[in-house]
């Protein structure tokens, strides 16, 4: 009787803690879920959203432009800020930076390749990195692209180049230089 009284209690115990646990087991996962859920929506958002607008600001239009709107917008601002309309030694300075800005933009969002890099990496192609003005993250984002770094190497790209190299059957040596 009483043992029997006690091993219910014991059962019943350790079915409550057994309970309990689960519950918390529930929600543990239930609150990664939400976490990792919360995560994958933050990465989309900026994985879709343009950071880098700093040339699209200096032509005034939107990230999401046209070749023709860019085009347009380029006209206009030459002419608006073209150094030979400005009178002043002063103005025609000013001028000058402003439209040096105006024909970096363009070059850049003119070309389809280079507009793709500038929007993926928010640096100008062609232009070197200047590691001091950047941050932490555009540091690691630029390190970690998704486009590879240029380089002078040559990369078998070409099938007519792999052909010449596995054709070779001279003296010369070729290297390769695999990353």
């Amino acid at each position: 009787s009483f043992c029997t009284l006690l091993k219910l209690q014991s059962a019943k115990a350790l079915f409550v803690m057994k309970v309990k646990l689960s519950l918390q087991l529930i929600a543990l996962v239930l609150v990664l879920f939400i976490t990792l859920h919360t995560c994958i929506i933050q990465a989309t958002l900026f994985a879709h959203t343009p950071r880098h607008t700093q040339l699209y600001e200096q032509l005034n239009v939107s990230v999401g432009a046209s070749a023709a709107e860019i085009r347009k917008a380029f006209r206009g601002l030459t002419r608006l800020h073209h150094p030979d309309m400005k009178e002043t030694f002063v103005e025609k300075e000013v001028a000058k930076e402003k439209m040096a800005g105006i024909l970096r933009a363009y070059e850049v969002l003119s070309d389809e390749a280079k507009r793709r890099e500038y929007d993926a990496s928010g640096l100008i192609p062609g232009e070197p990195i200047n590691v001091h003005e950047m941050s932490a993250r555009e540091l690691f984002e630029h390190f970690h692209q998704v486009f590879p770094i240029v380089s002078r190497t040559p990369t078998l790209n070409t099938t007519a180049l792999w052909q010449r190299i596995m054709s070779f059957k001279g003296n010369k040596l070729f290297l390769f230089q695999v990353y």
